[in-house]
């Protein structure tokens, strides 16, 4: 008798000792994930939003870390924030988190999505592995594309320019034309009032009545 109870005493030591670690392996926090994580506004020039939907099916809100690592590298942190998830009878327990980062580079790219509550303890239910992001590239990162701005300011600067000139020309022309014309007219009569002078003393000259015999 004294051998079973030493035995079961052992046992409940034992038991009682494996209880922090298997506590350990996973938080019993109701918090779950909702749907699958949404990426949008990746390119290689600035960030982009991994948008991350979680529900609480508890009846008090919990705080939680959301960690957004490099697949298959924890301890590569792209994004971390703590959120608090509110309760059940709150917006339905759930709440969206947008989290923000970039890349230097274009192309498809993985990260892991972790979830820990406030003890640090990891919510499995939380999380997501593997979600893919496609990053785009920005022409703007392209040295050319500057170079092609630059073309096209000069182009337009060289346009405003010319027009600017021939705009000059066309109003310089205008006026020496009609100054031309004035000139010509005055010329013309210029020539015609000595005539008529001369005709007015001829007239006068011959105007002159003969006396009478």
């Amino acid at each position: 008798m004294k051998t079973s109870i030493k035995l079961l005493a052992v046992v409940a030591v034992l038991a009682l000792a494996f209880v922090p670690l298997l506590s350990a392996e996973g938080s019993d926090a109701a918090v779950v994930k909702t749907g699958q994580a949404k990426t949008y506004g990746f390119d290689d020039t600035g960030s982009g939003t991994l948008e991350y939907t979680l529900q609480n099916d508890a009846a008090s809100e919990v705080v939680v870390t959301i960690k957004v690592t490099e697949f298959g590298n924890p301890d590569y942190v792209r994004a971390e924030q703590s959120v608090t998830v509110p309760n059940k009878d709150t917006d339905n327990g759930t709440v969206t988190v947008y989290m923000h980062f970039g890349y230097g580079s274009s192309g498809t790219k993985w990260v892991d999505v972790t979830v820990y509550d406030a003890a640090g303890v990891k919510i499995d239910a939380a999380c997501e592995n593997s979600v893919e992001i496609s990053v785009s590239h920005s022409i703007w990162k392209d040295s050319t594309t500057y170079i092609v701005i630059v073309v096209i300011v000069i182009v337009i600067i060289i346009a405003i320019v010319l027009y600017m000139r021939s705009t000059k020309k066309t109003k310089a022309d205008t006026t020496m034309a009609d100054k031309t014309f004035t000139k010509m007219y005055e010329e013309k009569k210029a020539k015609k009032a000595p005539a008529k002078t001369a005709e007015k003393k001829e007239y006068k000259s011959s105007g002159n009545r003969a006396k009478r015999k």
